[in-house]
C-alpha cells in the first residue's frame, strides 16, 4: 500500500506545470475534510482537524499521524485515486508503561521519540497485546 503511495508527491508537484488547479476553496476547508498538505515541501494526505483564525489550518498527516499547523494556502483537494488507499498510521500504546509519580513530565513524549528514532536503522520491535478498534 505505501509503494502506492510513492508517486504522491510527484502527482500534485506535476499539477502545478499542466496548470491543473487542485487548491482548496476556503469555503471547503472543514474539520473532518481529507487534502493533500505540505510538509517540508513534499505533498502529504492529511485530514483537516481544527480551522484556526489567521487562515491557519491543523491537521493530522494520515500516513504518518504526526500533527501539524499549516497555513490553508498549503492545502489541496484530494484526488480520488488517493483516497482509495488506507490510512497507513495506526495508533498506539505501550502496555504496561506508566508515569513514575502518576503524570508524565513535559519531556516524556520528546525522550521517548528519540529512543523511537535511534531505532530508525535497525528497527523497532514489539509484541501485540491487544487490539481495541476506535473509529
Amino acid at each position: 500500500m505505501v509503494s502506492d503511495l510513492s508517486f504522491f508527491s510527484d502527482f500534485y508537484n506535476d499539477t502545478q506545470s499542466k496548470k491543473v488547479d487542485f487548491s482548496m476553496h476556503p469555503a471547503h476547508v472543514k474539520p473532518g475534510q481529507f487534502c493533500a498538505a505540505l510538509y517540508k515541501k513534499i505533498w502529504h494526505r492529511a485530514k483537516i482537524l481544527r480551522v484556526e483564525k489567521d487562515k491557519m489550518v491543523e491537521i493530522m498527516y494520515v500516513d504518518y499521524g504526526t500533527m501539524a499547523t499549516i497555513r490553508q494556502k498549503e492545502l489541496k483537494y484530494l484526488h480520488k485515486s488517493f483516497s482509495r488507499i488506507p490510512m497507513q498510521a495506526i495508533k498506539g500504546s505501550l502496555h504496561g508503561i506508566e508515569p513514575k509519580f502518576g503524570k508524565w513530565m513535559s519531556n516524556a513524549g520528546r525522550e521517548f521519540l528519540k529512543l523511537v528514532w535511534a531505532t530508525a536503522n535497525s528497527g523497532l520491535i514489539g509484541e501485540v497485546k491487544g487490539v481495541n478498534e476506535v473509529r
